[in-house]
């Protein structure tokens, strides 16, 4: 005892320390696994690297794989606990599996709340994504609520459905979303994107629907400046669809849109052919199909406040037409061929002047308007309206119950529909045309009228342009109305001249002219006549009794008639008949010369065959000239004869009456012949003379009154 008490020491050794991480925790564990138990079954367990404990309670752990119940799977660089909390919180390449779900998640922070069956993820440096099969989603924050299968993306969400050998990839990209897809839906905000096919679509707000697949898009609604662009604008078909909202319905299989419906300040504009621009449709709401590959459009009906806006025409006109509805007709395999519009339809088509024509505002108002249309409704073709017709063009008006548009011959064609229908009506500032059919050139050149024309000419009005109004033959009162009916009428704005033709009659009070062609130039006044032509005009001739000139009714008829407005002249060929109370006069050929104020009779000229017929006497021959201001008659011919009536006995009163189809009586005559005859009316003197190349003759005897 002494001995070990006294001998030398030895130094002692050092115990073992373990190295700590942390100061300040108060217990390291390495390989930890948590297991967390609730009743008889594992709720989650936790395994790691390494594990802190700390005074608080908090605890951190390092290498971390994370499982609960639901077959959540987690792993990431780190895993933090706050004792006061129920919140597990990851970090650094955080990985998320559900097996319930199937989604992959990718991101730097999640955030396990088991209390609320809440994940919330965030990646502050890039956005956190989510994978199943056939989808893509990110966002910068994710929250993830596992009961009510709802997964939320705020800041920059996108959701991409992928595509494989059947579907088509939607790519949607919003502010935020919310992605509902255990009840089949998705619901995006602040903005939406998306690109489908050749379509990219835009709205404030959108929701898509599913199938029972949770990848089989059935549609999208889209909320609040609703709009879709076709991407592939050169195909033809589709360019442009806006909305206050809009309703699209895909084939589920592909997740091509098929259907749009179109609600609130809808429009759409289409591309024509190679790319040209089509037509822009504006309407309340608007109905569309599109073809299988999503390009074309092969129906369209809109509704409520219709507007259709044309592409200007190669010749620079503007066309739009408005109605309450507008459906597309015709294939639709091959897109719109054919469009209807129905109730309260205007068209209308503006055409700017030009250096050779004036500018021109054109309107057609009726129920009912059907147009045959090219590709992307990119023009008009025909246009057939129906229904209280009302054409506006310039001065013209026009009413009937049908019109057709014929827009590459420029003609529009008045009629009226049926047996019951109104009868078509013309008007201009001078002129009012009813007729069965009536066909104008839109380009003022010509019209035509057929089928029971009437028609009224007034006088052009004090305050007509000289250039717009027509010249009125002289013979006619250019301040009185004239009346015209005829089977038909054909105006030729290129030589200004009206043509009536079948039992064509022109008046004006006791004027008139009747023929199977009427003829009026509106240049020149000049008229023509021919086919049976009847007319009374009146004449300013001298009455021998009172030696004052006054109106008289002359009647005449031909085959032809013509009157030349400049010279006053007017002519009567072919079986002429002239017919006053001054004498009848009929030849093959009656010249009518007029005083330059146009209704004073100059002198009358009449060949071939003349006859003439005066009180008490009548004669014939080849040629006369009358000439009104001597009351002189001159007659030539091989022979001509004139023939008086003389005094007859008075007649035997026992004698009876003669019969009404008895021959009228004999007259006792004397007649002379010579080669030319002079009568004077005023002074009741006849002067025969033979110019030595035939004697004079003279008989008496009975003779039959000269009729025709």
């Amino acid at each position: 005892m002494v001995y070990l008490g006294i001998r030398a020491r030895v130094e002692p050794v050092a115990a073992r320390v373990i190295d700590r991480l942390d100061p300040e925790a108060i217990s390291e564990t390495v390989d930890p696994e948590l297991i967390q138990i609730v009743g008889d079954e594992e709720n989650f367990s936790l395994r790691a690297n390494r594990q802190r404990t700390y005074s608080d309670g908090a605890v951190q752990s390092e290498g971390v794989t994370f499982f609960d119940h639901l077959g959540l799977v987690v792993t990431a660089a780190e895993a933090s606990k706050k004792a006061a909390e129920s919140t597990l919180t990851f970090h650094g390449d955080v990985e998320l599996t559900t097996s319930d779900d199937g989604w992959l998640v990718h991101t730097s922070t999640l955030v396990y709340s088991e209390e609320h069956s809440l994940l919330e993820m965030e990646d502050p440096s890039r956005a956190t994504t989510l994978t199943r099969s056939g989808l893509e989603a990110s966002g910068r924050a994710v929250a993830y609520d596992r009961d009510r299968a709802i997964v939320n993306l705020r800041g920059a969400a996108r959701v991409r459905l992928t595509e494989d050998t059947e579907r088509a990839t939607v790519d949607i990209q919003s502010a935020q979303a919310e992605l509902a897809y255990a009840d089949g839906y998705m619901h995006f905000s602040g903005g939406t994107t998306v690109l489908t096919g050749p379509m990219l679509l835009e709205s404030e707000n959108t929701s898509a629907y599913f199938g029972e697949e949770k990848t089989a898009l059935e549609r999208l609604e889209l909320h609040g400046g609703s709009r879709i662009r076709s991407t592939a604008r050169d195909s033809g078909g589709l360019d442009e669809m806006g909305a206050d909202a809009m309703t699209l319905a895909f084939e589920e299989t592909a997740r091509v849109l098929e259907r749009a419906l179109l609600a609130g300040s809808s429009s759409i504009e289409l591309v024509g052919q190679n790319g040209a621009r089509g037509a822009r449709i504006e309407s309340a709401t608007l109905e569309v199909a599109l073809a299988p590959d999503g390009s074309d459009v092969t129906e369209l009906e809109a509704r409520g406040g219709v507007h259709l806006i044309l592409p200007d025409t190669p010749d620079g006109a503007r066309q739009e037409i408005r109605a309450t509805s507008l459906t597309q007709t015709g294939a639709p395999a091959g897109g719109p061929t054919g469009i209807e519009f129905n109730q309260n339809v205007e068209f209308r088509e503006r055409r700017g002047a030009t250096t050779t024509t004036d500018a021109v505002d054109r309107v057609i108002q009726a129920e009912r308007l059907e147009a045959g249309v090219e590709h992307g409704i990119s023009a008009l073709l025909d246009a057939r309206f129906a229904g209280g017709v009302l054409f506006e063009d310039g001065t013209r008006t026009a009413e009937a119950d049908e019109a057709v548009y014929d827009v590459m011959q420029g003609l529009v064609t008045l009629g009226a529909g049926d047996d019951t229908g109104r009868t078509p009506i013309l008007t201009d500032a001078t002129t009012r045309i009813e007729a069965a059919m009536i066909v104008l050139g839109l380009d003022g050149s010509s019209f035509e009228a057929s089928g029971g024309v009437k028609s009224v000419l007034s006088p052009a009005g004090d305050d007509a342009t000289e250039s717009g109004s027509a010249t009125t033959p002289g013979l006619l009162d250019d301040a009185e109305q004239i009346l015209l009916t005829a089977d038909k009428l054909q105006y030729d704005g290129e030589t200004q001249q009206t043509t009536y033709t079948g039992q064509a009659h022109l008046w004006q009070g006791n004027t008139s002219f009747q023929g199977e062609t009427l003829a009026v130039d509106d240049q020149t006044g000049n008229l023509t006549a021919s086919g049976g032509v009847k007319t009374a005009i009146q004449l300013t001739r001298l009455n021998e009794t009172t030696q004052r000139s006054e109106a008289s009714r002359t009647l005449a008829d031909g085959d032809t008639f013509t009157y030349d407005n400049a010279t006053q002249y007017a002519t009567y060929a072919t079986n002429a008949l002239l017919r006053s109370e001054h004498g009848d006069l009929k030849a093959d050929t009656i010249h009518i010369f007029l005083e330059p104020d146009g209704r004073t009779l100059d002198r009358l000229e009449a060949t071939g065959g003349v006859q003439l017929r005066l009180e008490g006497r009548w004669a014939t021959g080849e040629r006369l000239v009358y000439r009104e201001a001597l009351g002189r008659y001159e007659m030539e011919g091989t022979p001509v004869k004139i023939v008086q009536e003389v005094e007859l006995e008075e007649p035997d009163v026992s004698a009876p009456p003669p019969r009404p189809s008895a021959s009228p009586p004999l007259l006792s005559c004397r007649s002379t012949r010579g080669r030319v005859l002079t009568f004077y009316r005023s002074t009741d003197t006849v002067m025969v003379d033979g110019r030595e190349e035939l004697r004079t003759q003279h008989d008496t005897g009975t003779c039959i009154p000269l009729t025709f």
